[in-house]
């Protein structure tokens, strides 16, 4: 029970982590990233009513996924490689609010992305200027709302 709750804030401390570093430097760390999929395997593991089996599976196909939306050009190799612990975490049977959730984020970065450029006023915050540049680039940190799907499916369960 101690190892299993010291193995999920291992996962909650990496997913803050590689959530602030999509948001300023549009960058996922592959370190970090493999950090991420040893504790989420930690984490399942340890959890008594989790199948690691369909959690391996869940993390495969969304890995398959990501995989093809980046050789598509739909999606960063970052956002492709962090879709295997997310998968992991979720499981086969957080499939459908992961789908749902990840909907939700995106609309709403999306939102906030539009809402900051149209500010005129230069006199913000730096995560306000940031959320002008992202749009300026035209390139978007996907792995926040990966990671917030996430974090609603393991809320949930």
């Amino acid at each position: 029970m101690v190892l299993e709750l010291l193995a999920l804030l291992a996962v909650i401390s990496l997913l803050s982590y590689l959530a602030y570093q999509d948001f300023w430097y549009l960058k996922l760390p592959n370190r970090i990233i493999l950090a991420l999929t040893l504790c989420a395997a930690a984490y399942v593991w340890l959890s008594a009513d989790r199948l690691w089996q369909t959690a391996l599976l869940a993390g495969l196909l969304l890995f398959a996924m990501g995989t093809v939306f980046w050789l598509l050009r739909l999606m960063g190799a970052g956002d492709a490689k962090l879709m295997l612990p997310l998968g992991i975490l979720v499981d086969i049977s957080g499939f459908i609010a992961f789908a749902v959730g990840l909907m939700a984020f995106t609309f709403v970065l999306y939102i906030t992305i539009k809402l900051a450029s149209n500010d005129t006023n230069r006199h913000h915050s730096p995560a306000r200027r940031r959320l002008s540049e992202i749009n300026t680039l035209g390139t978007v940190p996907f792995g926040i709302p990966l990671i917030g799907a996430t974090v609603v499916v393991l809320a949930a369960s």
